[in-house]
């Protein structure tokens, strides 16, 4: 009777948790990265952690501020993100299974985490002692802390380590989502590094001028760069040789775009929407993850702002005795000293014709 009591009383427990999560707005998945059977992302202003496979996520964060591009170690022990929790966006380390997080940069300029090096240095991209914001390079940073390294290589926004130690290099690679199908003088575009004497990595690099589009996120996988583009009008996952040519489309998104993808070497995990979509070579398919996140979500919570902030227009009734306002595109009436302040005319159908608002 009482084994019977237990697992009654635990199907009880977890019977409102699934009604909860059923009953939440969509998470807003991004900035994913990968690790084996792990994926890292940035949801409702902090970082989670869920199996490749899907599942209920764990929050692994509840910092001050947003977190972005995250990467986990080749190991999968630490997290590697830009934190922005002391004003300007630095990089920060944390435990991958969760953890007090410890600041390793102080450069006060934007940045982004990139990746790992072959050898188990941080690497990220900074615009830090550049006249102008769009110079980003590359640095390398130890994982115990130290004054980054700046890779002699120009202009970088992305980085990736091939077979041999090749390198290849994105420039101007920003996400093509923020502004679709841009064709102007700082569009993406890949750099490859070519090889020298032995087979070996010359620090020569040519531009794969072949390749159409706005481009970002290059990776190398099964040989093969890959990276998304919307060279074909939407951003989607494609690969080619490492000499630009053999382009291949691998994922049909035909209304919103790839974003912010991430390689460990065997799979690519990338944001479509707002979820997360996973890569598999060997089936050169994607499929989306299903993914709960048991957060407040506080991003779509409603909200009060300070009206005296957003004050357009006033107008004192005829007889003296109320205002009208108008206060970011709404109409409200107010008695000058005494009662509460009522909005005029519902921005939708669920909304009064008049309410009590401020």
């Amino acid at each position: 009777m009482g084994r019977w009591f237990a697992i009654r009383s635990n199907a009880l427990y977890l019977e409102p948790i699934d009604m909860t999560l059923q009953l939440l707005p969509p998470a807003y998945l991004r900035h994913p990265t990968l690790q084996g059977d792990s994926i890292v992302f940035v949801s409702d202003d902090d970082l989670w952690r869920v199996a490749a496979g899907g599942g209920t996520a764990q929050r692994l964060t509840a910092g001050l501020s947003e977190p972005a591009t995250p990467c986990l170690s080749p190991d999968g022990l630490w997290i590697a993100y830009a934190g922005r929790d002391e004003q300007h966006a630095e990089v920060w380390l944390m435990p991958a299974s969760g953890g007090a997080a410890r600041r390793l940069t102080w450069l006060g300029s934007d940045l982004a985490v990139r990746g790992w090096s072959p050898d188990g240095r941080i690497v990220f991209s900074s615009n830090h002692g550049q006249p102008f914001f769009r110079n980003w390079h590359a640095y390398t940073l130890a994982a115990t802390g130290g004054m980054p390294e700046r890779l002699p290589l120009g202009q970088v926004n992305h980085i990736a380590w091939g077979p041999g130690g090749r390198r290849a290099l994105g420039r101007n690679t920003v996400d093509p989502a923020r502004w679709k199908r841009y064709r102007g003088g700082t569009a993406g575009h890949l750099w490859m590094e070519e090889v020298g004497a032995n087979n070996r990595p010359s620090g020569q690099f040519t531009r794969l001028a072949a390749l159409a589009g706005n481009i970002t996120c290059p990776m190398w996988l099964v040989g093969r760069l890959y990276f998304i583009g919307d060279g074909e009008g939407i951003g989607n996952l494609y690969s080619c040789t490492p000499a630009g040519d053999g382009l291949r489309r691998h994922t049909d998104h035909s209304e919103t775009y790839a974003r912010h993808a991430s390689c460990d070497g065997q799979r690519i995990v990338y944001q479509h929407a707002a979820e997360l979509w996973l890569y598999e070579p060997a089936e050169d398919r994607s499929q989306r993850i299903e993914i709960q996140v048991p957060s407040s979500r506080s991003q779509t919570a409603r909200r009060y702002v300070p009206a005296s902030e957003h004050l357009q227009g006033v107008e004192l009734h005829p007889e003296g005795h109320s205002l009208a306002i108008e206060v970011r595109g709404q109409l409200h009436t107010m008695a000058r000293w005494e009662g509460a302040a009522r909005r005029h005319g519902g921005n939708s159908a669920d909304s009064p014709v008049a309410s009590d608002v401020l």
